[in-house]
């Protein structure tokens, strides 16, 4: 497991350094953390990914989390508060403020598609940072993520 960094005590403190509580590190980092933790370093070696390095994902990883905390956790309280309206007699959904254009905004950059094949217009990335994309925008709304 990937160490996590230590807060320095107080000036003058007897006290050893403590490690930074989970909420003290952003998720970015977090997020690259895990990655680190299974092994995408080593992934990343394979021929099969030679176009992209842990910069990248790095790079990936925390404009994505960005997009998640700006555009998708915006939405989130919407999704539960009003929810989503079903009219039988019309056949539609009405979905909550905001979720229809959250939405458009990660497809339309294709943040769905980093771990598919470049030769279906994904970024070839491997499926593990794709799981912990997934990760992230289900926890800025989970109802949308779905």
């Amino acid at each position: 497991m990937t160490a996590v960094t230590s807060r320095a005590p107080s000036p003058g403190s007897s006290r050893p350094a403590e490690p930074r509580r989970h909420a003290e590190i952003g998720r970015s980092a977090r997020t690259m953390d895990a990655l680190r933790d299974v092994g995408i370093e080593a992934l990343l070696t394979s021929d099969r990914f030679d176009h992209v390095d842990v910069d990248t994902v790095g790079a990936v990883v925390e404009e994505f989390v960005r997009f998640v905390d700006d555009v998708v956790a915006p939405t989130d309280r919407d999704g539960d508060v009003v929810g989503c309206r079903v009219d039988t007699d019309a056949a539609t959904v009405t979905t909550s403020p905001g979720s229809i254009e959250a939405y458009r905004q990660y497809v339309r950059p294709g943040w769905g598609a980093v771990p598919f094949s470049m030769d279906d217009g994904g970024g070839g990335f491997p499926k593990v940072v794709g799981v912990a994309m997934q990760e992230v925008f289900a926890s800025g709304n989970l109802g949308l993520s779905l």
